[in-house]
């Protein structure tokens, strides 16, 4: 693992965390504690970031024999269409917690300040050694208690007509592992931001919140949005661009009591 917070990584993810990411790796439960060593957790932090024995984040979360590093406490609410700026307080669109908060946390409306893993928190991961493994994402969102509505291309109108309490709807979108390119595979979650399913946003990974799918148009159906990115270069300097596509894999609702992630 990098421990160089300015490291270029080959991949940006949506929802795994990439491996060299010194901010959101979980680290043994034996690990020293930086909040523990210094009065402000921020001072010094590239000098702290050199030393691999302490963890870095001023809060964490300890779930079995790992530590779970945590920016800032947990901040949630319901979803009342599409507004960034006050959703959680803000944390999506925050300079210092948006980097923070995944494509997960976005879709739940809950953010946890720690790059959010479905069934984290119950002990279920996502993965299949290092890569992932898209049946285990649905497993472990269905841990944090989400409801699974199906996977069958529902259209908007059949989908805003399912009564499942208060909440709101969300599609899960993976893309399977490529050996040839190194991509390990990864999620990205959209969600709807109306009862009648017929607006949806997403927020890639670190990036901001937007209300458009990856080529810039608005998503009034995540099954028939445009999900291919570029990932660019393999190596800084290279010339050859890396595409990578997300697909549908499941349909379901986020209910605004019991949902608990990490």
């Amino acid at each position: 693992m990098s421990t160089d917070p300015l490291h270029t990584r080959m991949f940006k993810y949506s929802g795994l965390i990439p491996e060299d990411d010194p901010l959101h790796t979980p680290l043994p439960v034996g690990i020293a504690d930086l909040a523990e060593l210094v009065s402000d957790p921020f001072e010094g932090i590239r000098e702290h970031f050199e030393r691999a024995e302490l963890i870095v984040a001023p809060y964490y979360v300890a779930i079995g024999r790992r530590k779970i590093p945590q920016w800032s406490p947990t901040v949630s609410g319901e979803v009342r269409g599409f507004n960034p700026a006050h959703d959680c307080e803000g944390n999506f669109m925050s300079y210092k917690y948006q980097p923070n908060n995944n494509c997960y946390n976005y879709a739940c409306n809950i953010a946890t300040n720690s790059f959010a893993q479905p069934g984290r928190l119950h002990g279920i991961s996502v993965l299949n050694g290092k890569d992932l493994d898209p049946d285990k994402v649905v497993d472990g969102a269905v841990g944090d208690r989400l409801k699974l509505i199906g996977q069958d291309l529902f259209p908007m109108d059949k989908l805003a007509s399912l009564k499942l309490g208060k909440g709101h709807f969300v599609a899960l979108l993976t893309s399977n592992p490529d050996k040839s390119i190194g991509w390990r595979g990864d999620f990205h979650w959209v969600r709807s931001d109306n009862d009648q399913c017929t607006s949806w946003s997403q927020k890639y990974g670190p990036d901001q919140v937007v209300n458009f799918d990856f080529a810039g148009m608005p998503i009034v159906d995540p099954t028939q949005a445009n999900w291919e990115i570029n990932e660019g270069p393999q190596k800084l300097g290279g010339k050859t661009a890396i595409k990578v596509t997300y697909e549908f894999q499941a349909w379901m609702f986020v209910p605004y009591d019991g949902v608990n992630i990490i």
